[in-house]
């Protein structure tokens, strides 16, 4: 099973729901800017590359296999949050986790 974290339309995110983890699924929190905010849980690995190849969708590094270090725009768009200055993945996960509890990097917290 894998898993990501992603911003996405809600049209995106509504296209594809059905293809999650079964067991795990997803969740996602609203963010001001129309999007939302997901933690997609994938049992398949062409599941997870299908739905991040979907328009719409950007999907943030992996924090476990990268430096985590978002996109400048990424950041921006997910400031409501309260990120600190160059933000990472791990930083959105603890931070999403304070508005969604299963937000959370289950392995790492």
């Amino acid at each position: 099973m894998t898993k990501i974290y992603a911003i996405c339309d809600r049209e995106a995110y509504a296209k594809f729901k059905d293809h999650f983890c079964p067991q795990n699924g997803s969740h996602y929190i609203e963010l001001e800017s129309g999007r939302v905010l997901v933690l997609a849980f994938f049992h398949k690995e062409e599941n997870e590359h299908a739905f991040s190849m979907l328009a719409g969708v950007d999907v943030l590094p992996d924090a476990f296999f990268s430096d985590g270090r978002l996109q400048a725009e990424h950041a921006e768009e997910l400031s409501e949050l309260g990120l600190p200055e160059s933000p990472t993945t791990f930083h959105v996960a603890k931070a999403a986790a304070k508005r969604h509890p299963l937000m959370k990097l289950r392995s790492w917290l």
